[in-house]
């Protein structure tokens, strides 16, 4: 307890600051009632910022774990952002551990309290972005390589699940910051890559999977058709489910 409290007991064990308060207004020392009950005020008022506080803790304590996932999504402003809330978080645990604050000193872990809660809010919404960000890179693409397997010869079985599995993968974006959506993103994008290591088994490589993904978004022109392009197509009969269109 502070050398306040200390003195207002007369170098007894330290009361807590009602206790003191009582005492310093028996005794008719109206100075040190007043100072008691400025440091009760601070304590009352770190201990219900704390309590509020509590569970934006908690959520920067889930969101931590987010991080590994979608870091690389975010630009270097925003990894600065998350890196200065984690600081602040660090500082203050220290401040919580230290020993008699005094009642300055519980003012601004008050401040403090308060600036990490808006960083915690900050800090969600990168990540949060970020996420749903690295969902659509990840599953996009396998959803529109299946509507064009469809097209395929033999590929209507393994293009039914690609497009469970983007579709699947997809729904986790509102999901954030739940954990088990980051276990279940991990599951489908191991599904997700032995669906493509099938496809790479039948004879369709990364340059004719790409090329059947530019069709899927309407993007593919002649000069992405190659000869072996041509050819491969025409192995598959579906030379003819191709259509010249000019934009």
């Amino acid at each position: 307890m502070s050398e306040l409290l200390a003195g207002v007991a007369g170098g007894e064990a330290p009361l807590d600051p009602l206790s003191a308060l009582e005492q310093v207004l028996d005794s008719g020392d109206f100075q040190r009632a007043v100072q008691a009950e400025q440091f009760g005020d601070a304590l009352g008022q770190a201990v219900g910022v704390l309590l509020g506080s509590a569970e934006s803790l908690d959520t920067l304590e889930q969101l931590a774990g987010w991080v590994p996932l979608v870091a690389k999504k975010l630009a270097p402003a925003e990894v600065a952002e998350v890196r200065t809330a984690l600081d602040a978080l660090e500082a203050i645990s220290g401040n919580l551990t230290r020993e008699s604050p005094t009642r300055e000193e519980l003012q601004h872990l008050r401040v403090d309290m308060q600036a990490v809660s808006m960083r915690v809010e900050q800090v969600k919404g990168r990540l949060q972005a970020a996420w749903s960000l690295r969902v659509r890179e990840e599953f996009e693409p396998s959803g529109k390589l299946a509507k064009a397997l469809l097209r395929l010869p033999g590929q209507a079985e393994l293009a039914r699940r690609m497009a469970q599995t983007a579709q699947a993968g997809l729904a986790l974006e509102p999901r954030f910051p739940v954990q088990a959506a980051r276990e279940e993103f991990e599951r489908r994008r191991a599904e997700r890559q032995a669906q493509e290591g099938e496809l790479a088994g039948v004879g369709t490589d990364a340059d004719r999977v790409r090329f059947l993904i530019r069709v899927a978004e309407e993007k593919a022109t002649l000069a992405e058709l190659t000869p072996d392009l041509q050819k491969w197509l025409a192995e598959q009969n579906v030379l003819g489910l191709f259509k010249l269109r000019m934009d």
